[in-house]
């Protein structure tokens, strides 16, 4: 079986807004929840070359001291506008 690469996200809340600017939303793949995409996870997820994961549904399903890959970096809304 092949392994699904993963991004993994805050989710959507109305009473938090992340420190990083805001590109959109997507579902979680895990369960369906709204998940916030920044400047860089936006990217991949549009272009389905990584699936959506939020928070809860990640440290649900991978083992405890199991490090990412990889990171990506959203812009920090405190940073400025961009483009």
């Amino acid at each position: 079986m092949a392994h699904r690469k993963v991004v993994i996200l805050d989710r959507a809340r109305s009473d938090w807004t992340p420190p990083y600017c805001i590109h959109g939303k997507v579902t979680c793949i895990g369960c369906g929840y709204w998940c916030w995409l920044g400047s860089e996870t936006y990217k991949p997820v549009e272009a389905r070359l990584i699936d959506p994961l939020c928070m809860e549904c990640a440290m649900r399903i991978y083992p405890k001291g199991m490090q990412p890959a990889g990171n990506l970096r959203d812009h920090r809304r405190a940073d400025g506008p961009h483009g």
